[in-house]
């Protein structure tokens, strides 16, 4: 007989959602502040370092974040729903933050449409892949201790779905053909 997977009492909901999600959105926010202010030092070569190696880590950190998170919260005997909007909490940051940047230069719908672009679609498309392999490598962990149902459909589709849609946004002829798709519905929607 399968069970549910719980590793004892359930955790409260500050532990199990709050705590990992604030963990890794504090990590990034201290990047993006690093990485924007940087040049207030006044010192070239400190500016250029920081801008590299917070813009490259808040990067990584938004795009493999799914590593640390998902399993935080998953031990903590988190639901689904909350193990994934807690994995894609940094993601959701990162996006939520450039685009109330380009809110100060364009109207709301535009800003709206810019929020969901190509850059916001293959965060989320890794971060779903990513989420699916932490799911099935706890699931394994477990599984000595308990019985656990390891291959459920969910997460290898969303492991086999991620190369294809990833090549659609990015390799599809250099990306050109899915930006020029982008570009279309902006013009259908705006001008």
């Amino acid at each position: 007989m399968i069970k549910n997977i719980r590793f004892g009492p359930r955790q409260p909901w500050t532990r199990r959602f709050f705590f990992p999600a604030i963990t890794m959105f504090a990590i990034w926010a201290a990047l993006e502040f690093t990485h924007t202010h940087a040049w207030k030092l006044g010192i070239p070569l400190v500016t250029l370092l920081a801008g590299w190696l917070c813009g490259l880590g808040g990067f990584l950190l938004v795009l493999l974040s799914p590593l640390f998170i998902y399993p935080l919260s998953y031990f903590r005997n988190a639901s689904l729903m909350e193990r994934s909007l807690t994995a894609l909490t940094p993601m959701m940051a990162e996006c939520g933050y450039h685009t109330f940047l380009a809110g100060s230069v364009f109207p709301l719908g535009k800003t709206l449409y810019y929020g969901i672009g190509p850059i916001f679609l293959v965060i989320l498309v890794a971060n779903l892949m990513l989420m699916g392999i932490c799911e099935i490598f706890c699931r394994l962990r477990v599984r000595s201790r308990q019985r656990v149902r390891v291959w459920t459909p969910g997460p290898p589709i969303v492991i086999l779905a991620g190369p294809p849609a990833l090549w659609l946004l990015l390799l599809w002829d250099g990306g050109v053909h899915w930006f020029y798709i982008y570009q279309e519905g902006y013009k259908l929607l705006f001008w």
